[in-house]
């Protein structure tokens, strides 16, 4: 199986938790951060497609999740693959995030507020 195989079937697994907020996530976020996590990672690990799409679904579990543990590990992985992302030209939206931490900035917990921050900056 190759990395875009594997990080789609764990994308269907993140879309599978119908409300993310399972209590079970982290094996499931432990695999996608193994990708992301080294800062020096300057080739590709996944095609820009996956990597667009793996964004945009940890956007939808950050968005939607209400569970702060499920909500954290997805913005520290998000901050992960912006970093990645960046070095590889690979345009992901912010947008979405912008609006959101704008509404909600007041209540949102430090440790979060510092992932949005470094990714919206």
């Amino acid at each position: 199986m190759n990395n875009d195989d594997f990080l789609r079937d764990e994308i269907k697994k993140l879309k599978n938790e119908f409300d993310y907020n399972y209590d079970n996530m982290y094996e499931i976020f432990g695999n996608i951060s193994d990708f992301f996590s080294s800062p020096y990672l300057e080739k590709p690990v996944a095609s820009s497609e996956v990597v667009i799409e793996l964004w945009n679904t940890l956007l939808e579990v950050f968005l939607i999740c209400t569970k702060y543990e499920n909500k954290f590990e997805a913005i520290s992985i998000m901050v992960d693959i912006l970093i990645y992302a960046e070095k590889l030209d690979i345009l992901l939206s912010r947008e979405p995030l912008k609006e959101w931490y704008s509404v909600h900035r007041e209540n949102v917990h430090e440790d979060i507020s510092e992932c949005i921050e470094e990714i919206i900056q």
